[in-house]
Parts: structure tokens; C-alpha cells; sequence
């Protein structure tokens, strides 16, 4: 009989990450995997800076072991059959590695043994401990084998009613196939639908080309045309001898799956934490595997569901679920998006910067994430105290970020009463129309100075640059905005300014206490913004 501190099933990066960080702080950690490493691993394969130090890696370190590490510095991005965007950085915004390398070094990194060409089938309880395979006894399971994972199964206790994202992908040396896609520019293709996208991704002398969708109806069909699509605008022949790999996942938040149970917890897919908008599962499994081994040091041997709720609560926060556009709407929605990829804003402010590399969300994590070697050292009331004010405070910037987000949206979408409802019972609005106190009034206020017919313009606000500061129940913060406003030749901004905000914790939840638009452009009033 094998025994250990904890078992976790998966050795992909959030496996890895948890397991290294359980075992610096002392614990006796074993982990199990289906395959041998290195193993193919079907996956785009890219990495943003962000995620680096949530591994305590420097990408120089990486590089220096010669293993691929394509630097991304644009990318190229259109809707199939529609003219493409180039938007470029003047920095390394994201890095493209080969899976079968990323994962074997994080592994390998992670010092602990390591039970390959191990499926992992049965799991019984013997009083506060797991007995799994009739082989392990472990104090503690974490399942990190992605969708398939054998410990959210078990956790399910039956049939997996989510719908998932299906994808298939090759990765292959090109060896004289023609490809048009550069090094640095990654070539990302949106169904005309919406529902999916197509990629190619160059890693050295390696090409990655998938396409992947929210549903499995009429699937192969767009392989199929995905393939001829590729050879007709020459980003690769040939393409349609290309030997695709499938595959499948959660993209739709937390809570879709349960989370925790007693001393059993789900990172990474196995969680279904992927991103609903990229599909980009790297970051969110290796900041989960993070928190989940912080969690469990900081309660110094306590594993029951209860003890590990903060945990679950902790990626709710970070991944809610995501909504679903109601089936009437989602030619409407389509229609509107394929005009937003044509511009170069909303391409490089929303759909790159905020829902593909999401660099300021995962360094946001990693300066939250203490180092849990050092706590694990602190006494046994501090670790706990201290994990748990830095989860708060984690989840009150997230909070207040969505609350930020949320502003923006009411008001593009002239839903008053959900604007209105973003602050406090005295809540202050200062703007280019003056200034109003208390939801009521505020709700009163914009409908007469903004109206309440549906924007048809489509416009829009981009809002960014958020710097939150949270002290207990009050909170500052300050951002900057962008009036988009959409036109023949593509969007211009109209208007651009800054927000000030004075915010409160009120009924457990963050509301504004005071919100003062200014505008920094020349010409009319704010315009509620």
C-alpha cells in the first residue's frame, strides 16, 4: 500500500503546480496519470507572462532549457471569409511551448513521485482518509485529470449533464507543408455563427492548427470546412490529410461540477475552469492548483467540505458561470460581433486584451497568492488569518472589477434599472449632467438625460486601467475610459476620461459610494458616462 499526504490525479500544470507547492511546504505528495511523460497533449498551447509567476518561473529559465518557446508579439484575427486584423505589441504579449514539452518539465520540476500509466478507477472512504485504487491511502485527493477526470466523476455521482466545448487540433512538424502564419502572429478564425473559432499557432518548426466549438452539432462539417478554408488562402497546404486529435470541455464557470467534498477538491478542467470566451484552460488550472495547495496548507491537516468551501468560493468568484445568449438573440449577437471584429479597437481592448490574455487578471492572482512554503511555518491561527484576508481581498478586487464592468454594460445597454442598482442607498453620481444621490433618483436621472430607447447606435464604453484599493468595507478605485462609437470606416472614439470612485460594502456586497465621471476631451458634457 502506497500512503501519502495527498494524491493528485493528473500530472498537467495544475496538477504539477499543486503538487510542487505541497511539497515545499513539507507535505508527502504522489502523483497519478494515465499516460507516460512526455505525452502528446492536444492543445493550442500558449502561455501569458502572467502566468509565470504564479509558477515562481522566470520565462528566461524556461527558454535556457532549450525547450520551444515561440515569443508572440501580434496577432492576426478574423472572421472566416472576412478581411483579417493585425494588431501588434510592442511587447511579448503571450508564448507559444508544445504541451507534450511544458507539461513533462513542470512534472519533472515538481519533485514528487510520480505513478505513470496509472487510471485511477475506485475511491472509498476509510474514516478520515481515501483508499483509491485499493492501492493508495492518502489524506487527501485532488483531481486534476481535466474533463475526464476520474475524482469529478466520482464527485458527480452520475451523468455529466454539461454541455461541452469540442475541439480538434494537430500539432506537426511542417517538413515542406506551406503555412502563411508567422512565428510572432498567432492567425485566429471566427465562425461567421460565433460559436467557435479556428487557430494556427507556429511554435519554431512546429505548426498548431485546430478549431474548436460550443457545440458538437454539425461539427465535422466545419472541420471540413475549416480544412478547405486553410488551403484556399494558403495559411496551410496541404490541410486536408491533417490527422486531428479530439477532445472536450467545460467552458462555463464554476459550479457547473461539484468543487469540494471531504478531502477531495477539483482544479484546472477538471473544475471546468477554462475561459468561456477563449476556451484557454493553461492559466486558470495552474492558478487553481495554486490556491487548492495554499488552501490545504493553511488548514494544517483539516480537509472536510466545510473546511475547503473558501476554496470553492474563491473560483466562483474568479470564474462565474457564464451566460448563455437565449437562441432568438444569437443571430442578433452574431451579427453585432462581426462587426466588432472588424475593428481594430474592440479587437486589441476587448477581445484580445480582456478575453484572450487576461495578463492583468493572472499577475492580479499571483501578487494575492502568498508564498504558502513561508506561511505554512507561521503559527497555527496566523496562516489561517492571513490566507484567509488575502482571499478576501482577492475577491473584493474581483468584485468590485465586475462591478466597474458592469457600469459600462448597463449603460451601453440604457438598462437603468441595473445601473441604478450599482449604488449604495446614498450613492453619489457626479457628471457631465451634474450630480444625483440614491438609486431611485439616479435611475429617474439618466432616463430623462439619456432616454430609454434601445441604443441602436451600438456604441459603446472600453474601460480599463483599474486600480482598486481595498481597506476592510470601503474601497477606491480609478479607471479610464473610451466612447467607441461604430462607423463605415470602422469605430473612432468619441470621447475618453476617468472614473473615481468611492465604494462600500453594503448588504455584503460592493456598491459606489460616489462615482465622479470627468471627461478629458474637448467638446459636449459627459453624457452619463
Amino acid at each position: 500500500m502506497i500512503r501519502c499526504d495527498a494524491l493528485v490525479v493528473g500530472g498537467g500544470p495544475g496538477g504539477s503546480t499543486c503538487a510542487r507547492r505541497l511539497r515545499l511546504a513539507g507535505w508527502d505528495v504522489v502523483v497519478a496519470d494515465r499516460a507516460r511523460f512526455p505525452r502528446d497533449k492536444v492543445c493550442a498551447g500558449w502561455i501569458t507572462p502572467g502566468v509565470f509567476p504564479l509558477l515562481d518561473l522566470d520565462p528566461a529559465e524556461y527558454r535556457a532549457t532549450g525547450l520551444t518557446m515561440q515569443e508572440i508579439t501580434a496577432f492576426r484575427t478574423s472572421v472566416i471569409g472576412a478581411s483579417p486584423v493585425d494588431t501588434m505589441y510592442d511587447h511579448v504579449a503571450s508564448y507559444a511551448i508544445r504541451r507534450c514539452e511544458f507539461d513533462d518539465f513542470l512534472l519533472r520540476r515538481a519533485q514528487v513521485r510520480v505513478l505513470e500509466n496509472t487510471a485511477i478507477t475506485t475511491f472509498r472512504r476509510a474514516g478520515d482518509r481515501w483508499i483509491v485504487n485499493d492501492t493508495i491511502d492518502t489524506g487527501v485527493v485532488v483531481g486534476a485529470g481535466g474533463h475526464f477526470c476520474p475524482v469529478a466523476r466520482h464527485l458527480r455521482g452520475g451523468t455529466d449533464t454539461s454541455d461541452p466545448v469540442v475541439a480538434k487540433e494537430a500539432e506537426f512538424r511542417l517538413d515542406g507543408r506551406a503555412s502563411g502564419t508567422a512565428g510572432s502572429t498567432p492567425e485566429l478564425f471566427f465562425c461567421r455563427d460565433l460559436e467557435g473559432y479556428g487557430w494556427c499557432v507556429r511554435k519554431g518548426d512546429y505548426l498548431n492548427v485546430g478549431i474548436g466549438r460550443r457545440t458538437s452539432a454539425d461539427f465535422n462539417d466545419h472541420v471540413r470546412d475549416f480544412m478547405a478554408f486553410l488551403e484556399r488562402t494558403s495559411t496551410l497546404s496541404p490541410a486536408s490529410d491533417l490527422k486531428w486529435r479530439g477532445h472536450a470541455y467545460l467552458a462555463s464557470g464554476a459550479g457547473a461540477r461539484p468543487l469540494v467534498a471531504d478531502g477531495m477538491l477539483l482544479v484546472g478542467d477538471a473544475a471546468g475552469l477554462a475561459y468561456a470566451e477563449s476556451g484557454e484552460g493553461i492559466g486558470p488550472a495552474i492558478e487553481s492548483g495554486r490556491l487548492a495547495a495554499d488552501t490545504l496548507i493553511a488548514l494544517k491537516g483539516r480537509s472536510r467540505a466545510a473546511d475547503l468551501q473558501p476554496y470553492a468560493k474563491a473560483l466562483a468568484r474568479r470564474h462565474p458561470r457564464a451566460r448563455r445568449t437565449p437562441a432568438p438573440l444569437k443571430p442578433v449577437f452574431a451579427a453585432v460581433g462581426r462587426l466588432l471584429l472588424g475593428s481594430r479597437a474592440f479587437t486589441r481592448h476587448i477581445m484580445l486584451n480582456r478575453w484572450f490574455l487576461r495578463a492583468s487578471s493572472l499577475l492580479l492572482a499571483a501578487s494575492v497568492l502568498a508564498p504558502a512554503a513561508a506561511l505554512a511555518q507561521q503559527s497555527a491561527a496566523a496562516p489561517d488569518k492571513s490566507v484567509a484576508t488575502r482571499l478576501q481581498r482577492f475577491e473584493d478586487k474581483e468584485e468590485i472589477q465586475n462591478l466597474l464592468l458592469d457600469y459600462g454594460r448597463y449603460l451601453d445597454n440604457r438598462d437603468f434599472a441595473g445601473y441604478s442598482s450599482l449604488f449604495a442607498k446614498d450613492g453619489e453620481w457626479v457628471g457631465g449632467f451634474g450630480s444625483v444621490t440614491g438609486p431611485a433618483n439616479i435611475k429617474t436621472f439618466m432616463e430623462k438625460n439619456m432616454g430609454t430607447q434601445p441604443n441602436t447606435a451600438k456604441n459603446y464604453h472600453l474601460l480599463s486601467n483599474f486600480v482598486i484599493t481595498v481597506n476592510g468595507d470601503t474601497a477606491t478605485a480609478w479607471s479610464r475610459w473610451a466612447f467607441v462609437v461604430p462607423g463605415e470606416r470602422g469605430a473612432t472614439i468619441a470621447q475618453a476620461g476617468r472614473y473615481d470612485d468611492q465604494l462600500v460594502r453594503e448588504n455584503g456586497r460592493w456598491k459606489f459610494k460616489k462615482r465622479v465621471a470627468s471627461n478629458d476631451t474637448a467638446g459636449p458634457a459627459a453624457r452619463g458616462k
